[in-house]
């Protein structure tokens, strides 16, 4: 079974573009690359891979946040090798890309959130926010 076991950003950029009403925000996550490595985790070296992405937050098709970055995970040989065999085919198992598309979603949308906000941009996420009820 595949573990996520840890991620890292390598690049955050962002810029405050000029703005012009109305405001369109697009957000993509795009898978970069994926390539074995080793790990040690509690003490032992363990065979895993490491998972590359790119998060974009456009404003008005202008491209003002973007954060890199990888998800580390480890399996056994034989998961590892088909991934591998997979991935180079184009058809990784949803079972295994949906989870290492959100880790690097929420990793990257923290970020980015945080960065709209030192730019005084509107956040690329709506945050949920409490409501009073409706009478």
């Amino acid at each position: 079974m595949l573990r996520i076991i840890g991620e890292q950003l390598t690049k955050v950029s962002a810029e405050r573009p000029k703005l012009k009403t109305p405001i369109n925000i697009s957000i993509d996550v795009k898978t970069k690359g994926l390539s074995k490595q080793d790990f040690f985790v509690g003490g032992e070296k363990k065979q895993g891979m490491n998972f590359e992405f790119a998060f974009n937050a456009s404003y008005n098709k202008i491209k003002a946040i973007t954060i890199e970055g990888s998800v580390f995970f480890v399996g056994d040989k034989k998961e590892l090798d088909d991934l591998e065999k997979a991935w180079k085919k184009k058809k990784v198992n949803e079972e295994v890309i949906i989870p290492l598309l959100n880790r690097a979603w929420q990793l990257a949308s923290l970020q980015a959130m945080v960065m709209a906000d030192k730019l005084k941009l509107p956040q690329p996420i709506r945050i949920p926010q409490f409501v009073a009820k409706k009478k």
